[in-house]
């Protein structure tokens, strides 16, 4: 059960929330039913799909400023030009979920997920128009504070947030689909994330998260038109009632921290996905050397 203070507005969009996750299980269903039949009348067919996600964070072009998290935008293109040079092609979560259920839906035969964690200014600046000049797709997910924050003011390329209006326009294109990364429990202080509120009261926990995530939630619905179904772990921090919490606000997909290759089928999920960090350091070829299925 969940503890939620909701204002009219976030009623209107909890309500939404809830007609997806009805929809998709209705859908599922159905689909289940079909998948079955044509089993019996076409044999048995595999359902099974393996992929990669990796996880990128900042992308600059100051050299000097590069770390585990930050790379050059001349990396971002080699990795986009070795994925698509070796035959893999990247996909949208919102291609996965319909792929799970829908029994017609395929996938390309090497998916790959790409994912920009926090929402900084150089993921518009940088990456943006490499996704339109390789035809790729990525999940960028936001810090709602920092977007705020960053919104009225100038931004700077090695630390800034994307605004409204840009992520606006990266939603529009069709390359980029918005993702939730909170509004204010990304922090740095204690490296627990949505964990950093964990306290013996179940019912004041899951108030607090499900206030915060609603709240981007809300801000993202009001400001793109576009609602977030996948929700990125601040640094991959998660537990069995966040994931009940996040399955139950209607999220189809989470994103952990976990590494590893996925594998996922007709009538599954895409819940705690694992996510391969790409560093600075390692050219492409040797970044994605056994982190590829």
């Amino acid at each position: 059960m969940l503890y939620i203070k909701l204002t009219k507005r976030r009623i209107v969009l909890f309500i939404l929330l809830l007609l997806i996750v009805f929809c998709t299980i209705v859908y599922s269903k159905s689909a289940s039913t079909a998948v079955d039949a044509r089993d019996a009348n076409e044999g048995q067919i595999d359902r099974t799909v393996s992929f990669s996600v990796i996880m990128y964070h900042l992308v600059n072009s100051d050299e000097t400023a590069v770390n585990d998290y930050v790379i050059t935008p001349q990396q971002l293109e080699s990795d986009l030009i070795y994925l698509k040079e070796n035959g893999y092609e990247t996909v949208s979560v919102s291609d996965l979920v319909r792929y799970i259920n829908d029994p017609a839906a395929t996938l390309p035969d090497k998916p790959i997920l790409l994912t920009f964690d926090d929402g900084y200014y150089n993921n518009y600046l940088n990456v943006f128009p490499l996704l339109k000049k390789y035809d790729a797709k990525c999940v960028l997910s936001i810090i709602g504070k920092y977007t705020e924050r960053d919104d009225t003011l100038n931004q700077v390329e090695a630390y800034s947030h994307v605004s409204w209006a840009q992520l606006k326009e990266m939603a529009d294109s069709g390359y980029v689909e918005i993702g939730n990364h909170t509004y204010d429990l990304h922090s740095n202080d204690t490296q627990r994330g949505v964990l950093a509120i964990w306290n013996d009261d179940t019912a004041q926990f899951e108030t607090s998260l499900c206030n915060d995530v609603l709240k981007l939630q809300e801000l993202i619905f009001s400001n793109t038109g576009c609602l977030p179904i996948t929700f990125a772990y601040p640094f991959g921090q998660s537990n069995a009632y966040t994931e009940e919490v996040m399955r139950n606000l209607g999220f189809l997909c989470t994103l952990s921290c976990e590494e590893g290759i996925n594998h996922i089928e007709k009538g599954g999920d895409l819940y705690y996905l694992k996510r391969y960090n790409r560093p600075h350091g390692p050219n492409s070829e040797a970044f994605f050397s056994g982190k590829l299925p």
